[in-house]
C-alpha cells in the first residue's frame, strides 16, 4: 500500500495548482545546490550519499507529485497522522487558531505558549505578557506572506495553505529548552539520534542506545553530555511507530518531564546542504536509506 493511501487529501493543500515558470526550475536550482554542496553532479546511483538522496527527493517531488509529503509537512494536517497512529496523548494542545492575525483574534490570543505558522520552518516565537499588536502582527503577516519553499526549493511546502495557531508550551527544565530529540528513521528504525536546542547551545548525536558519537554538521557548537532521558524507550517506540512505511523521515520529540510529545516530521532536512563531520557518515546514512518515491 502506498503512504498516499494513509492520508487523504483535504483542507489542508492551498489552491495552488498552476505550476509558475520559476516552479518549473525547482528542479535545476536543486541540482546546482547539490553541486555547491558535494562538488559533482546528482548520482544516487553511483554516488549514494544521504545529502544525494536529500536532494534526489526535492527533485521527485517536483516532478512526481507532494501530496502526502505536504501533509506531513504541515504542522496542523499531520497532528491527524500522529493521532492515527500513536494517539492524541502525545500532541501538544492547540489553544488558539486564526487565518491572519487581525486585531479582534489578537485580543482572544492566550498570553502564553507558542505561536506558530504550519507552514516552514523558523516560524514560531514565545508568547510574552504585554506582546506589542503591530510588531507581531508584521512579523506574523511576513510567514503567511512568504512560502518557505523559495527558500531552498523543498515543494512539500509549496502548497501548504498557511494559518497561525499557538500550541501549549513545553517546559522540560532545560535553561535553553526544550531539548528537541531528533530521530533519524529509516524504514521504520531508529539508526540515529540528535539533540538540538532552540539556540543550539545543545548540538550532539547519539546510538540508539545512548552513545555519544563523534558527530556534527555545525561549525560552531556545543555538545554536552546530556543524561539517558527517563523516556528514551518511549521516544524511540513513538518515532518508529509514526515513520513505519516511509523509506526515510526525521521524526522530531520532546521529553516534558515524564511526557512524550510531537514536534514535527521532516522529509528533507536542511535541504540535503548537511556536511558531517566525520565526512563519512554522509555514506553512512545514504547506506541505510533504500531510497523510493513514495508520496
Amino acid at each position: 500500500m502506498r503512504l498516499k493511501s494513509l492520508l487523504s487529501k483535504s483542507e489542508y493543500l492551498a489552491d495552488n495548482t498552476k505550476l509558475s515558470h520559476e516552479i518549473t526550475l525547482g528542479p535545476e536550482i536543486i541540482r546546482d545546490n547539490y553541486r555547491k554542496v558535494e562538488s559533482r553532479d546528482l548520482d544516487i546511483e553511483n554516488h549514494p550519499s544521504f545529502s544525494a538522496k536529500i536532494h534526489q527527493r526535492m527533485i521527485d517531488f517536483h516532478t512526481k507529485g507532494a501530496d502526502t509529503a505536504t501533509l506531513l509537512a504541515d504542522k496542523l494536517a499531520v497532528k491527524d497522522y500522529v493521532r492515527s497512529r500513536v494517539g492524541k496523548e502525545f500532541i501538544p494542545s492547540v489553544i488558539w487558531q486564526a487565518p491572519r492575525l487581525t486585531y479582534n483574534y489578537f485580543v482572544d490570543m492566550p498570553k502564553q505558549g507558542i505561536l506558530k505558522c504550519n507552514e516552514g520552518c523558523r516560524k514560531n516565537l514565545t508568547l510574552r505578557e504585554n506582546q506589542n499588536y503591530n510588531s507581531l502582527k508584521k512579523e506574523t503577516d511576513d510567514w503567511l506572506d512568504n512560502s518557505y519553499y523559495w527558500f531552498r526549493r523543498e515543494y512539500q511546502y509549496y502548497n501548504i495553505a498557511s494559518e497561525l495557531f499557538v500550541e501549549e508550551g513545553i517546559d522540560d527544565g532545560h535553561p535553553d529548552g526544550p531539548i528537541d530529540y531528533i530521530f533519524y528513521c529509516f524504514d521504520g528504525k531508529v539508526q540515529l539520534i540528535q539533540t538540538g536546542s532552540r539556540s543550539h547551545t545543545v548540538h550532539s548525536f547519539f546510538t540508539r542506545n545512548w552513545e555519544k558519537l563523534n558527530l556534527t554538521y555545525r561549525k560552531i557548537y556545543e555538545a554536552p553530555l546530556l543524561p539517558l532521558p527517563s523516556r528514551l524507550g518511549q521516544m524511540i517506540e513513538v518515532a518508529e511507530a509514526l515513520s513505519h512505511g516511509i523509506d526515510f523521515i526525521r521524526v522530531d520529540l520532546y521529553q516534558a518531564r515524564e511526557r512524550v510529545l510531537f514536534g514535527e516530521m521532516t522529509l528533507t532536512p536542511r535541504a540535503g546542504d548537511i556536511q558531517f563531520t566525520p565526512s563519512e557518515w554522509n555514506m553512512k546514512l545514504g547506506q541505510l536509506w533504500n531510497y523510493r518515491y513514495q508520496f
